[in-house]
């Protein structure tokens, strides 16, 4: 794997504070798409909590099982089920989850649950908090949830209540296999605590997850999602699943070679521009992405092979930080772009 030259935003010449989780650089919306890969999650632990923290997965094996998750509209059919979600991610037809994302909060509604041996689909009447906007180091919010549940295994349908949290516990650096180096992360768990009656068994199930977000990437580029139940039908059962981002370029992510590598070839010229930039990329299906100095999306620009203009004379004289992404929305360059008057 080669390594990945990222841009520390505490190098850049202006100023640019350590971005918060928003809306725009956190919760999926419709198009978005990542792939992860499954990982072997014997000895791996979440890591500390607190600001300044180092989280160091450089020794966690990979495996060969990859998943794309995707992000889009929920369906017509699906919306009478989820009449509150706006969006569906999902990697496949058995692992999907309803949210509904806004300004000032992101809440999951429900989906697909497996932990061995309860297989089920949950449909919250009351969500459970995900994220609530701005999010930065200590921010945290909590909700009563409650709704129903259908079991394909073992077969029986009832309903749940109980509890959510979410917190951002910690910022710092992550380190992942091959020396991929993250300074500016912050960390996001999340915890749900719920009671299930049903006309054929009872039970409960704990989940807590710990997801790791660059606030120039959309998705978490590692997770350690942990989950636990018990069932009257015998003695408990614990799981943990660890991803973590994809870097490997694939045969449907080839619109940039070296996926992951801050390319040379990619020019953004003249900086500081008034009306127009200019953007050089040798490849089609790319996107140049601006952020403003909160680290809030101002505005998103599909890239053609060759030369492609600009225009950001619409945007407010500053400073921005510009991320130019391939085709599976990994970035391949990042930089300082200033517009004048």
């Amino acid at each position: 794997m080669k390594k990945i030259y990222f841009l520390s935003i505490s190098l850049l010449t202006c100023a640019f504070t350590r971005a918060q989780l928003t809306q725009s650089n956190h919760a999926p919306s419709v198009g978005d798409t990542y792939t992860v890969l499954d990982c072997n999650p014997s000895g791996v632990a979440p890591g500390a909590s607190g600001a300044g923290a180092t989280w160091n997965f450089a020794t966690v094996t990979t495996n060969t099982a990859a998943y794309v998750y995707t992000a889009s509209a929920v369906s017509s059919s699906m919306s009478t089920v989820y009449p509150n979600a706006n969006v569906l991610v999902a990697s496949s037809s058995s692992d999907n989850s309803y949210m509904k994302t806004s300004a000032t909060g992101l809440y999951y509604y429900g989906g697909n649950i497996y932990v061995n041996p309860v297989s089920a689909t949950l449909v919250y009447t009351a969500p459970a908090v995900s994220a609530l906007y701005p999010m930065s180091l200590n921010t945290t919010s909590s909700s009563i949830t409650g709704g129903s549940i259908t079991a394909t295994t073992p077969p029986a349908n009832g309903t749940f209540s109980g509890t959510s949290s979410a917190i951002a516990d910690g910022t710092g650096t992550l380190i992942l296999p091959g020396t991929v180096t993250f300074s500016n992360v912050t960390r996001v768990v999340t915890s749900q605590n719920l009671t299930f009656t049903s006309s054929l068994v009872n039970g409960t199930v704990t989940q807590t997850n710990y997801e790791y977000f660059d606030p120039m990437l959309k998705g978490p580029i590692f997770a350690i999602r942990i989950a636990s139940v018990a069932t009257s039908f015998g003695a408990p059962t614990t799981q943990t699943i660890v991803l973590r981002t994809n870097y490997t370029p694939t045969s449907s992510t080839v619109s940039l070679p070296n996926l992951g590598e801050e390319l040379s070839h990619v020019s953004v010229f003249p900086n500081p521009c008034s009306k127009m930039v200019n953007v050089n990329v040798d490849a089609s299906g790319a996107t140049l992405t601006l952020y403003d100095i909160t680290g809030s999306r101002a505005g998103t620009f599909k890239l053609n092979n060759g030369s492609n203009k600009l225009d950001v004379s619409v945007y407010s004289a500053g400073c921005y930080i510009y991320t130019i992404t391939g085709n599976n929305g990994k970035r391949v360059k990042t930089g300082k772009l200033t517009v004048i008057e």
